[in-house]
């Protein structure tokens, strides 16, 4: 149950990232790293990331149910494949690796959310990467 009640905590999380990284006034503060930028410390990317994130949202499909061990590895995976999406926008940290070699589906979960709460403060330009 305690698994299920981080995977809980984290949605919003991730809710919030895409509602940051999908939208464009994000990238109007310099203060915000993206190695998407058409050029370091201007505002603009060389892609609409609306669309981007729409895309990789397809890509990944829906997000995975909280209600069992499996479904619980499926939605970390599910979360570092929304975060690090390829092409990639550049904000936020690696997971993809970290994720495959975690050993607990805790360790899983506290990887995830680390990443993601970073990288809204990237997002909110309070933390730059």
């Amino acid at each position: 149950q305690d698994t299920i009640d981080k995977a809980e905590s984290i949605a919003p999380l991730l809710d919030r990232w895409v509602e940051l990284a999908s939208n464009t006034k994000t990238y109007d503060n310099i203060d915000v790293v993206a190695t998407a930028r058409i050029k370091t410390g201007e505002p603009g990317l060389h892609t609409d990331p609306e669309k981007h994130i729409r895309g990789v949202l397809k890509d990944i499909g829906e997000r995975p149910s909280k209600s069992s061990c499996s479904d619980l590895n499926e939605f970390c995976f599910w979360g570092a494949a929304l975060i690090n999406p390829l092409p990639p926008l550049g904000v936020s940290l690696e997971v993809r690796g970290r994720m495959l070699e975690a050993k607990s589906i805790n360790e899983r979960l506290d990887l995830l959310q680390r990443t993601v709460e970073r990288s809204i403060q990237n997002l909110e330009g309070t933390r730059p990467l």
